[in-house]
């Protein structure tokens, strides 16, 4: 030591033998329960899902999927039975899944009858492939087909709904949102719904049709009967089975006043009838196609359908009595089919769409002389459909929706959360920090509570250590001892020679009072890569439950120095004579405050309380409730309870700190040397062979002087 210099050029090269323990993982996320979680999800897609479906049948069908890719038991009012939560790399996933599925499947679940289904949409497949091989050697030779054929054709050859289409089942069973598996007695009753309601919305169409003519043939003379705004939407919506709102039926035109407001209007035939051509006329459910090409086909297929459910009912109506139609009985139960198998079958019984289905053709124009479809856009539309997926079809609204760019702008706004969420929750972090040393070429010394979070989680934490001259290196743990609150840690790449660093030697030395100290470490608030250098002197000792004594140091250590190498010059040479290992703090709480304390840290499921805003909502522990009007925020007080906690463990007021006296951790490294049987052993025997020849020394001068004494 040299004009105060207390650690002198000699000392200061020791300073690269310390270094920062750095424990990386992922950080702590907050869940999400099932129904925020399906919220999340549902807001990536507005596309294929008309407006006045979108809080119903969009609802529905993402309730559907997401019970399989979201797994929860379901009560009677399809609400999750369970506490089920999730975290965003849960809902980040489930994305990733649903976009890359196909919209619309090519083949049914696997289950009882679906193979037969298969080989059925493989025929159909191969007959339009003939088709379209045919019409492509003699293109004038190809046959035209109504849209009703056309479009029945390409659903013959998928399983289940297309994407926008309506649920049968969901419309038409009373409690169809809890099912996850339908019976022929579910789709007979379905069936029964919608050919009635088909029945009742023919013969409204008919007298819509007939009034249209009536008044067409009529002199200009004749009075034309005129509709009120309500009523003519309710004509309307009688020829299309649904009534789909007013607010979503723009068929007729508003007239407004000087302030444009809407003025009630009425409406005549004329009007009615052009809208009822607007929406699709005769492309509604119906029972046949008109005639053309195809339509004898279609006609023997549809009653084909007809008396196979027929059959299959009524076989099960003579097997099960009517209130074991949900339940198993003895030996027998009824088949349980999927949604999609249950949807097909309903809808092959029919020829059409109902009124929001997915159109799979582009409607033409009603002034055009064709409005037949051939065999190549037959083709192209089960192309396009074979590769079209959830991302293509119902990310994005139609162009034309009214809202499209708001509606939009939302959904990427969403994902952009998810992602920026997802990145965040999955990138390694530097979670937990301390100090430690090296002892050799290839070990370091630390505190076994600097890695617990590694110990706790060994495959989801690494371990690092890092400073100025080796960089950051992976690390492994080959022994640690929570007793003696030691660690011994291992890493394959450490070069000392290249990094030109000299390990720190140990000694037995004891530590007495008013001896002086130096240490060095990573305190949280130091963010560089060289270890800062704090002095003290030794205050005393103190007993453990664990059967050795403590030192007390009267040192500026704080968290974050806990593994940290404290020294002192022996004979000539600085050498570690202990470990710094907690800082003092008094315990202000009793034991059930402090479970108080961390239940709250763990309700908010994060890992640093100082991430979170101040108006977080603590009271009903529900994430998707955090959040509370930002115009009256405030601080609760269970919040702000933590923090000063928190702060309190970490600034104590106390300049005393505990470190592990050098000799127990020689003891350590000699307890590591009998359960270590990888490489490198040698360098352990090593260092204790070098701890105890220099304490050897040591006490030789003392016997020396004492005798010249």
């Amino acid at each position: 030591m040299h004009n105060g210099d207390v650690l002198g050029d000699e000392g200061r090269k020791t300073l690269n033998a310390c270094v920062k323990v750095k424990i990386y993982g992922k950080p702590k996320t907050r869940r999400y329960d099932w129904k925020t979680a399906v919220s999340r999800l549902c807001g990536c897609y507005v596309g294929q899902y008309p407006s006045h479906c979108h809080n119903r049948d969009f609802q529905w069908r993402f309730k559907h999927f997401q019970q399989l890719l979201l797994p929860t038991e379901m009560d009677r009012s399809g609400n999750p039975l369970t506490n089920s939560t999730y975290n965003i790399v849960d809902i980040h996933n489930v994305l990733v899944r649903f976009d890359g599925r196909r919209c619309v499947e090519k083949y049914p679940e696997e289950g009882p009858g679906s193979d037969k289904l298969s080989v059925l949409i493989d025929e159909r497949r191969a007959d339009v492939e003939r088709e379209y091989r045919e019409a492509m050697a003699d293109p004038d030779g190809r046959l035209r087909y109504s849209w009703v054929v056309a479009q029945r054709r390409v659903r013959d050859c998928f399983a289940g709904n297309f994407p926008g289409d309506r649920f049968t089942l969901f419309h038409a069973l009373k409690n169809s949102e809890m099912k996850k598996s339908f019976t022929i007695i579910d789709i007979y009753n379905a069936f029964c719904f919608w050919d009635e309601r088909r029945k009742t919305a023919d013969e409204k169409r008919e007298a819509l049709v007939k009034e249209y003519e009536t008044a067409a043939n009529a002199d200009a003379k004749h009075t034309l009967h005129k509709y009120s705004s309500h009523d003519a939407i309710q004509r309307l919506s009688d020829c299309s089975f649904d009534y789909p709102g007013k607010s979503d039926f723009n068929f007729f035109p508003r007239e407004v006043d000087a302030s444009g407001k809407s003025i009630q209007s009425n409406y005549d035939i004329f009007y009615i009838h052009k809208a009822f051509l607007q929406f699709g006329g005769k492309k509604l459910l119906q029972q046949y196609p008109e005639e053309g090409p195809g339509s004898d086909e279609l006609k023997k297929l549809i009653d084909e359908h007809r008396e196979k459910l027929e059959e299959e009912y009524q076989k099960a109506e003579s097997h099960v009595p009517f209130y074991y139609y949900y339940h198993e009985v003895g030996d027998y139960s009824l088949r349980q089919y999927s949604l999609s198998e249950a949807e097909r079958q309903v809808r092959d019984c029919f020829a059409g769409t109902l009124m929001w289905d997915t159109e799979i053709f582009p409607e033409k124009e009603k002034d055009e002389s064709d409005q037949t479809y051939d065999i190549f856009d037959i083709k192209k539309a089960i192309d396009h459909f074979d590769t079209k997926t959830f991302l293509d079809a119902c990310k994005y609204p139609n162009k034309q929706e009214p809202g499209y760019d708001e509606r939009k702008e939302k959904v990427d706004k969403e994902r952009a959360r998810i992602e920026k969420e997802y990145e965040e929750a999955t990138r390694n972090i530097e979670i937990d920090q301390g100090s430690g040393f090296i002892i050799h070429n290839h070990f370091i010394i630390t505190n076994r509570h600097v890695i617990e979070t590694h110990l706790n989680d060994t495959g989801g934490h690494e371990i690092c250590i890092s400073n100025a001259a080796i960089y950051v290196l992976p690390c492994t743990v080959i022994h640690y001892d929570p007793g003696k609150d030691l660690a011994l840690l291992y890493c394959q790449d450490l070069n000392l020679e290249q990094c030109r660093i000299c390990p720190l030697q140990l000694s037995n030395q004891s530590l007495l009072p008013g001896m002086s100290v130096f240490a060095f470490g990573y305190p949280m608030s130091h963010t560089e890569e060289t270890a800062l250098f704090v002095s003290g002197n030794v205050s005393g000792s103190k007993s453990t439950l664990a059967g050795h004594s403590m030192i007390v140091l009267n040192c500026s250590l704080n968290s974050g120095n806990s593994g940290g190498p404290v020294l002192c010059w022996v004979n000539g040479q600085l050498k570690v004579t202990g470990v710094a290992t907690q800082k003092h703090f008094k315990e202000i709480l009793t034991l059930e405050e402090r479970q108080t304390i961390e239940n709250i840290r763990e309700s908010l499921q994060t890992h640093v309380i100082s991430d979170l805003p101040d108006y977080v909502k603590l009271q009903d522990r529900s994430v998707s409730d955090y959040y509370q009007d930002p115009r009256t925020r405030q601080t609760p007080m269970e919040l702000l309870t933590l923090k000063l906690y928190d702060a309190l463990e970490t600034h104590s007021q106390f300049n005393l700190g505990n470190a592990l006296p050098g000799k127990l951790v020689v003891d350590f490294i000699k307890d590591s040397i009998s359960e270590y049987t990888g490489e490198h052993r040698e360098e352990l025997a090593e260092v204790v062979k070098l701890a105890n020849n220099t304490d050897n020394t040591l006490q030789s001068v003392h016997t020396v002087a004492s005798n010249e004494q």
